[in-house]
């Protein structure tokens, strides 16, 4: 076309960035309503039809050859796109649009598993929905925060990343009055407030006291108004955005100096705040001492206390607005 028509080229490369930027959105929206793999077939489309139009004489059969090939490889798209794994459990739910790929195990009755792009997982507990039972019936927890959650009477809790719900199970059973699920998958939101999770997990993304959000943690930290007196943060940067390359050429915005001072900030005057990771540990502690530092904090050491947990493979930052005691 450029050859042909070098005439008009400014309109030329208009009508190309142009149709590209469509092209984004167009994309996002097939792999969020019709799935990624249909999606990714689709997407060719538009230059079959182009070659198509712009072919001599013979040369048109080639497009229609690859769109008559296409419309066969629609009906296989997922044998061709989906590489066969040996999974972990039975797979009782998929499904693959913009964001990520998401699978749901059922290891056994009371216990399943939401998977993100074949690496990172989020446990979702089978739950009744009744609070009033024997402490012999509640529910444990690996890393578990009741001591902290029990310092302030009236607890407003944030979870980081809320995944399959965990975080906010412990919150409500805990006696938190206002607990915040902020989760950047908007498919696993739908999952726990009205999809196939609402219902095995008690309905608790509709309890009066759950606000689901769909957003980046950080920027809802920056935005909200009042303050938290519990953040909770389970491996929020999984290893799903490293494997993506997510972090080649960009930060990740949950663990940067200006996010500990945004944390810090956040908190109420009695708060605390708990992020686990299984390798950040020695980052999150510079970065961490040094937003403390900047914040003008006389001590900033007197603030902070980090954990090993080697069966669980984890280590822990603890993180309190006043200084801590033994």
């Amino acid at each position: 076309i450029f050859r042909k028509r070098n005439s008009e080229m400014p309109r030329l490369y208009m009508a190309d960035l142009f149709g590209a930027g469509l092209g984004i959105l167009l994309s996002i929206l097939l792999m969020n309503v019709l799935g990624t793999p249909l999606a990714t077939i689709l997407m060719s489309t538009p230059i079959l039809i182009v070659a198509f139009l712009n072919s001599r004489k013979l040369q048109f059969t080639l497009p229609v050859v690859l769109v008559i090939f296409s419309a066969v490889f629609i009906s296989k798209v997922d044998v061709f796109l989906d590489k066969p794994r040996e999974e972990r459990a039975p797979v009782i739910y998929k499904k693959w649009d913009a964001i990520s790929k998401i699978k749901i195990f059922e290891y056994d009755k009371d216990y399943r598993g939401i998977n993100i792009d074949n690496l990172a997982n989020s446990p979702v507990y089978r739950f009744d929905g009744n609070w009033d039972r024997p402490d012999s019936l509640k529910f444990e927890f690996g890393i578990d925060v009741s001591y902290l959650i029990a310092q302030n009477e009236s607890c407003t809790f944030l979870s980081l990343g809320a995944g399959g719900g965990t975080d906010v199970i412990q919150a409500l059973q805990n006696g938190c009055t206002e607990v915040h699920a902020v989760e950047v998958n908007a498919s696993i939101n739908k999952l726990m407030t009205k999809g196939m999770l609402a219902d095995y997990t008690g309905n608790i993304y509709n309890d009066p006291r759950v606000h689901v959000v769909t957003e980046d943690a950080r920027a809802y930290v920056r935005r909200f108004d009042d303050t938290f007196d519990m953040i909770y943060s389970l491996s929020s940067n999984t290893f799903a955005s490293l494997a993506s390359g997510s972090f080649a050429l960009a930060e990740n915005y949950l663990f940067t100096t200006e996010a500990f001072a945004d944390y810090y900030n956040a908190l109420s005057e009695n708060g605390f705040m708990m992020m686990e990771h299984q390798f950040y540990m020695p980052r999150l502690s510079s970065e961490v001492l040094i937003a403390l530092k900047g914040l003008g904090l006389e001590e900033p050491t007197a603030h902070v206390a980090f954990y090993d947990l080697p069966k669980m493979r984890r280590n822990m930052l603890l993180l309190s607005k006043k200084p801590l005691t033994d």
